[in-house]
């Protein structure tokens, strides 16, 4: 098939700087309202803001009138505040508001890296009424190094006035409620200030899901640690909303609570726009790294809270300017320009996976990038990564190469990791289950796309013996002789029935498995030797020509049976515990379901092969686009497509990533109802979990309460950059100067 892929080359601080956005959201069917309103009748799409690296997290509770802050994101404490108070014609609108008639007014847009709301200003014309657009920004610089990370959030606050007469509203926006508070001047600008001291504790963390997110009865069991050595600390930090005294800004002490306020004119057929800005900074560790206590990689470059705000304050436009550039990039295909769903899920799903990001500064002064998967807690999970990798290949190809670096230290046996620690904690793997064929072809194919990408393969030159060693033991994994892997065949599919998780000889293992090898042989070849190379290009060819017999004229079955003189028990169980919930055994029976069902998985590994400007046999993928058109019709639910025929649960961002295949092979999908279909889980997922739960972002599946605030949604991203037969990686974001 033709291919393109374009190569051009805890102190936190908290920002907040207020504006105008573009796409409205809708909730409800999302794909069919029209742009612009918010129905009352019905939740919104629940959404947040975070930064990548640092932590900082704000999700809007309109419900309560306030913002909840996470200065350093989900698991620790969290604060209250950032609510917008406007007053005119002794009338006043709180926002984000509770109030159904003020919320009924109140329109909410998004783009992947804001939230937007759009208030009429009391006391102005039904017909033409005066508008503050409230806009809070998380900007997205991931090419410029002394800011991809630093703790800021920006917004604009702009009032508008269509009228014929002069338009007057008073701002205020409040600080954390119920802290002491205090108030400075400094160049220019006015700050106002609290301390806070927030404990973390690796025990505590890693038993965050169980005390709110699992069902009541499982909450008084402790979690595994797993290997995890302890960590406990408490991160000191300070609190700072900043502002220009020039655009009118005073501080006020009130009942507790600490807030900066202004007063805006537009004059007739004119506009009026302030800043603000808030902030959270810290110089405590806040990750043990074997053994070492690091601090946020933003320190190197902001020593203290003042410095960092009074530097976003006056930076603010930069940001926002470079922000508006990345969200160019990220675009979006002229079919989804109508669509409320995708624009929703976009941001959601970006902004849940920024706020699983780590990035910290070792003793020797050199950084350390990691994520976590979501509530799972786990740090750089290799087959969580394969699909988050978009972002890095897009946006921060150098995060990507950090942890293909390090995946190596923790390998078990020589196979890589599932992952490299937990909670607060990277020391070693966490994960108790071994997926020996999953992980290994991973990590080929992640350094595949990084080197297709870069044009450089110094990073694969690095890990050349850990390269070398992987394709043998990939080859290596089939010892039935029908090439396809039958031994550590457990994948990451790990709430799915056993002939989809652990099944020997499975077609979606398979095909990974041979697009790794292909890779590898074909992207990776000047650092392998020409033998390994050829025997890995041989193997991953048989390995397709299994397959393509395998075809049954309407699907690819999940997995093959072994072959008879080799075959297994019938009903052998291998007994191995899920993570944290230890009534669950994953069962991997080879006997109890038909291996010739549709399951939507297949074609996974084709993804990365195309992003690294390679292909399959074209047989294959042809048969492939009807395989994936099958298995979509035959595995629909209320909330996208299930694991495998006859099961209901589903994973949204698995689905994402069929979506991308799909897409490129050209597949009969309805996308705008599985954007739908997925979002509805999102909006659900606020009130439908048992006890105390929340949503707490990205949620990738009904059934399983560990895949919340999860970082796997990237692939709703790329859905711009996937066309039949193409793909269009977004131009390289060049290196720009460092704002001083």
């Amino acid at each position: 098939m033709p291919y393109m892929i374009l190569y051009t080359k805890n102190i936190i601080v908290f920002l907040i700087i207020l504006s105008v956005s573009a796409i409205s959201v809708t909730p409800a069917e999302m794909q069919s309202s029209p742009a612009g309103r918010t129905s009352t009748s019905s939740p919104e799409p629940p959404v947040q803001l975070s930064r990548l690296g640092s932590r900082l997290t704000i999700i809007p509770e309109p419900d309560r009138n306030r913002i909840r802050v996470l200065p350093i994101g989900h698991c620790f404490t969290e604060f209250s505040g950032l609510t917008l108070t406007v007053t005119a014609d002794k009338k006043t609108t709180l926002c984000p508001s509770c109030n159904p008639n003020e919320s009924s007014q109140i329109n909410r847009t998004l783009t992947p890296t804001s939230i937007a709301y759009s208030i009429p200003v009391p006391g102005t014309p039904m017909d033409q009424p005066a508008l503050l657009e409230y806009r809070l920004v998380s900007p997205l610089t991931p090419n410029i190094q002394r800011w991809r990370t630093a703790p800021v959030m920006l917004a604009e606050l702009t009032l508008t006035n269509p009228g014929p007469i002069a338009v007057t509203c008073q701002v205020s926006l409040s600080g954390l409620t119920n802290q002491l508070h205090k108030v400075e001047t400094a160049n220019n600008a006015i700050l106002l200030s609290t301390p806070l001291s927030i404990p973390i504790d690796q025990q505590s963390v890693v038993n965050y899901e169980i005390r709110d997110y699992l069902a009541p009865q499982l909450r008084s069991t402790p979690a595994k640690q797993s290997g995890t050595t302890g960590f406990s600390s408490v991160i000191n930090g300070t609190f700072t909303m900043i502002a220009q005294r020039d655009d009118g800004w005073l501080a006020e002490l009130k009942l507790g609570t600490g807030r900066l306020t202004s007063t805006l004119t537009a004059q007739a057929g004119q506009s009026a726009r302030t800043v603000c800005a808030i902030t959270f900074h810290t110089n405590s560790p806040v990750l043990s790294i074997d053994g070492n206590l690091c601090p946020f990689a933003y320190t190197a470059d902001f020593n203290n809270a003042s410095d960092l705000a009074e530097a976003a304050l006056r930076h603010a436009q930069d940001l926002l300017e470079t922000d508006a550039r990345t969200c160019r990039i990220l675009g979006g295909p002229s079919q989804f320009e109508a669509a409320i769903a995708y624009e929703a899920l976009r941001q959601i799903a970006l902004q849940s996976f920024l706020s699983n990001t780590w990035l910290v500064r070792q003793p020797d002064g050199s950084t350390r990038y990691s994520e976590w998967e979501g509530f799972p807690l786990f740090h750089s999970t290799l087959d969580v990564v394969f699909n988050t990798s978009l972002f890095h290949l897009a946006f921060a190809p150098d995060l990507l190469a950090d942890m293909l670096m390090h995946w190596p230290l923790y390998h078990q046996d020589g196979d890589m990791p599932h992952d490299m620690g937990k909670g607060l904690v990277i020391d070693r793997n966490a994960y108790p289950v071994r997926m020996t064929v999953e992980e290994n072809a991973n990590y080929l194919l992640l350094h595949a796309m990084l080197a297709a990408r870069t044009g450089n393969n110094a990073t694969a030159a690095a890990q050349r013996d850990t390269i070398d060693r992987l394709v043998r033991r990939l080859i290596a994994s089939d010892t039935d002789s029908d090439t396809l892997p039958d031994t550590g065949v457990i994948n990451t599919f790990d709430d799915a029935p056993p002939s989809v998780n652990s099944a020997p000889n499975q077609i979606y293992l398979g095909i990974k498995t041979a697009a790794a090898l292909q890779a590898a042989a074909q992207v990776l070849s000047t650092v392998l030797s020409k033998n390994t190379c050829a025997h890995a290009l041989n193997r991953s060819q048989l390995i397709f020509k299994t397959i393509e017999r395998s075809w049954t004229g309407t699907l690819f079955p999940i997995a093959l049976p072994a072959p008879q003189s080799t075959a297994p028990e019938q009903g052998k169980v291998t007994g191995v515990l899920l993570p944290l919930d230890h009534d669950k055994p994953i069962n991997t029976s080879n006997g109890n379901e038909d291996p010739n069902g549709y399951c939507n998985y297949a074609a996974h590994g084709l993804v990365a092969l195309w992003l690294c400007g390679l292909s399959a046999p074209v047989d294959l993928e042809t048969r492939m686009r009807f395989h994936l058109e099958s298995a979509h019709e035959k595995t629909q639910t209320g909330y996208g497509d299930s694991h495998r025929d006859g099961h209901a649960n589903v994973w949204i961002s698995q689905n994402m990533w069929r979506d991308l295949a799909a897409l490129y092979l050209g597949a009969d999908i309805d996308y705008h109802r599985q954007h739908a279909k997925y979002l509805k889980l999102q909006v659900e997922s606020v009130t439908h979990r048992t006890g105390n739960c929340r949503w707490e972002g990205f949620c990738d599946s009904p059934e399983n309460s560990f895949l919340t605030c999860y970082s796997r949604g990237i692939p709703i991203l790329a859905f711009p950059w996937f066309q039949q037969g193409l793909i269009d990686l977004p131009e390289a974001l060049p290196r720009e100067t460092d704002f001083r």
